[in-house]
């Protein structure tokens, strides 16, 4: 009988914590994803350096603000996806800003490509 109570207790005890070893691998998965996606746009679009360098801090805080909204308990699940949709719109703003009129055609092109798959 100790060994099962102790069995159960060490089962409940892990379980929250592979739960949240699951998000971390998740995430940590989804960040390289990120990356990889990021380097394909610079590369596609022929980012100068600053270009680079101004995404590249645009994206950090940018998913940081993305994990606030959805690690937040206290919004309704429209909440959170009015949040992100605006967060989306930001992205959207501030690539149109840093893009030459040119990147911005070939940016489009990209979409409307990706979209289509």
């Amino acid at each position: 009988m100790k060994a099962l109570t102790l069995a159960l207790a060490s089962a409940v005890l892990l379980t929250p914590s592979c739960s949240f070893a699951g998000q971390l691998e998740h995430r940590e998965h989804y960040e390289q994803r990120v990356e990889k996606h990021q380097e394909h746009i610079a590369k596609e679009l022929g980012l100068t350096h600053d270009q680079k360098s101004k995404m590249k801090r645009f994206s950090e805080q940018h998913r940081a603000e993305i994990r606030a909204v959805q690690d937040d308990d206290a919004l309704t699940p429209e909440q959170k996806r009015q949040k992100l949709m605006e967060l989306h719109r930001q992205h959207e703003q501030f690539l149109a800003g840093i893009l030459t009129p040119a990147q911005k055609t070939k940016w489009e092109g990209l979409r409307a490509e990706r979209r289509a798959d």
